[in-house]
């Protein structure tokens, strides 16, 4: 007989069970532990914590200084095209904020940032609309003869876009030259020159290939796979901060994230972006529902590409019917938050309406808040150049996580919700250009609806991933030299790696920076509650986050609380 009303001492030990239960059912990684006590620089487990803007010191802010679009006679009508009018704004006002009020802005022509600052702001992704009507191979051909394939297609099929934020790089003069060999984690360098270096100085190491391949068979640990069709000269980079100097000895801020050979020209040069500091933020850009017509024959409905740069962001868009989502590439230190897709393209074969979603083919940089509501051929995409990102926070319907060959190293998924779980490890590249992935290729807390399997054996080097926290139903055999650790998702602490190593290495300055990012209680003068990120305050209404979406609310309908609350998290993000 099950009793109707339980004994208050037996609710209690009940309950004392359950949270025991739960407890238990908490694991850690042998690799990191709690609080990152198990970890050392040469772990297997490489340093995330400097991926995203200002090495992850700081959230982006907009500069004051802004002029508005409509200034300059754009008309927000949906039916007239304003593309001049924003091009004279950009051209007006370079370093300030280009705002764009509540309204519907065709756009017809690509939209180059090429200064310093220069930030594109809607008044929210529900308010502010850039139409963009005409795909960008009829704007600038740029037809592409496939040397791996028969098809030809355009460069717009994997990079570019109608937005470009475009610089020429983060490294300047060359330094000094690296004298000494060195290992991956060490946090020490020996140069032959110090002469223009002290404490405080900002380089690049830069590592190039020789004639054996030496260094790319070091990223991927002697397991390199096929590489007769790799042409490029295969490079790495770190950016550094010289903390001391001792002779000819550098200490560094960071470890080293690979071995340091005199065969592969170390030099160290100067950290000197040529732009930096620039976004797109807080509003939406929609392309024509034609039908998707499938794999390279995208005519570049593309909406932004971030290149060459260094400190950019890309923050609350939501992006509708493109061919493919942002691109970065060749830039440093760059943070897309807050990203969303839609489409209502009639799809191509197996419901696919795009090619690359996201792709992080920069170093040091952080996507996360992420939202794929369409199915995409490479839902999130590294490559050649990836180094050091982080996905993390992200959710799609049936996420497929791309390395796309090309030894991309050392990139971190974290904390994400893949959905059904059927395309993880799908990755394309052609073949001939190594495995998909090199080692240090970590996935952490992946949930999934259906157990996953190993990867193939070409998906990475042999014992160069790291596995922990997914739903693996694998034999002892197929797992080889990879480091797995069988814990549920949702079990594993902490869930997202990435703002672990994060608050590692900052501290409390961590937990101030990520104050604006986490969401907020908000009660109306009616006492009604909600839970929202805070974005900004903008005259009179404060923006929440809420669903994928920035909503303006106006601060009148909020209570005296929610409204200090406001006013203190606005000058939180301002502060300098």
């Amino acid at each position: 007989m099950i009793p109707t009303k339980l004994a208050p001492h037996l609710c209690k030990a009940i309950l004392l069970s359950l949270a025991g239960a739960s407890a238990l059912s908490a694991a850690t990684s042998e690799l990191w532990g709690k609080a990152g006590e198990r970890w050392t620089p040469a772990s297997p487990l490489p340093d995330f914590s400097f991926a995203g803007y200002r090495m992850g010191t700081a959230e982006p802010v907009a500069p004051d200084a802004r002029v508005s679009v409509k200034d300059f006679g754009a008309t927000g009508d949906g039916t007239t095209d304003d593309t001049e009018a924003i091009l004279k704004a950009i051209a007006a006002a370079p370093g300030k904020v280009i705002f764009f009020p509540a309204g519907r802005y065709v756009v017809t022509k690509f939209l180059p940032i090429t200064q310093s600052g220069t930030v594109l702001q809607g008044a929210g992704t529900a308010l502010t609309t850039l139409l963009m009507p005409v795909p960008m191979n009829t704007i600038v051909p740029r037809v592409y003869n496939n040397p791996t394939s028969s098809l030809a297609t355009t460069l717009y099929s994997w990079s570019g876009g109608m937005i470009s934020l475009a610089g020429n790089g983060y490294a300047g003069e060359t330094l000094s030259i690296v004298a000494a060999a060195a290992k991956r984690g060490d946090t020490t360098l020996t140069v032959a020159d110090t002469s223009r270096l002290q404490a405080g100085t900002r380089v690049v190491l830069e590592l190039t290939d020789d004639s054996a391949r030496t260094l790319v068979a070091h990223v991927y640990r002697g397991d390199s796979g096929d590489l007769s069709k790799l042409k490029e000269t295969y490079a790495l980079t770190q950016v550094l901060t010289v903390v001391k100097i001792e002779d000819q000895t550098l200490t560094l801020d960071r470890p080293l994230r690979a071995d340091v050979s005199t065969e592969w020209t170390p030099v160290l040069k100067r950290y000197a972006p040529t732009l930096e500091n620039c976004g797109v933020e807080h509003l939406s850009i929609e392309f024509p529902a034609t039908p998707y017509r499938g794999h390279w024959t995208e005519e570049g409905f593309n909406p932004v590409e971030i290149k060459g740069a260094a400190d950019c962001w890309l923050r609350g868009l939501k992006i509708v019917n493109p061919d493919s989502g942002p691109f970065i590439i060749g830039s440093v230190f760059c943070t897309l938050d807050g990203i969303e897709f839609v489409s209502t393209r009639k799809p191509a074969g197996e419901d696919i309406q795009g090619h690359h979603g996201i792709s992080l083919m920069g170093v040091d940089c952080l996507c996360r808040h992420f939202t794929i509501g369409m199915k995409f051929f490479h839902d999130l995409t590294v490559s050649q150049g990836s180094t050091g990102n982080v996905f993390s926070n992200g959710r799609a319907a049936d996420l497929a996580i791309d390395n796309h060959r090309h030894g991309p190293y050392e990139n971190l998924f974290t904390q994400i919700d893949a959905g059904l779980g059927t395309r993880l490890w799908t990755s394309g590249g052609s073949s001939g250009q190594g495995k998909h992935a090199a080692a240090g290729a970590v996935f952490w807390n992946i949930k999934t609806k259906k157990d996953l399997a190993m990867p193939s054996a070409d998906f990475a080097p042999d014992g160069g991933l790291v596995l922990a926290g997914l739903k693996l139903r694998a034999r002892k055999s197929e797992v080889g030299k990879h480091h797995v650790e069988n814990i549920n998702p949702g079990s594993l602490e902490p869930p997202d790696l990435h703002a672990a190593q994060r608050a590692k290495r900052l501290g409390p300055a961590a937990q101030a920076a990520d104050a604006a990012d986490k969401a907020h209680t908000w009660i109306n003068t009616a006492g009604r509650s909600i839970q929202a990120r805070f974005v900004r305050v903008e005259g009179a209404n404060v923006l929440l986050h809420m669903d994928g979406k920035d909503i303006p609310v106006p601060l009148t309908s909020l209570s005296p609380a929610s409204i200090l609350q406001a006013q203190s998290l606005e000058q939180e993000r301002a502060r300098p």
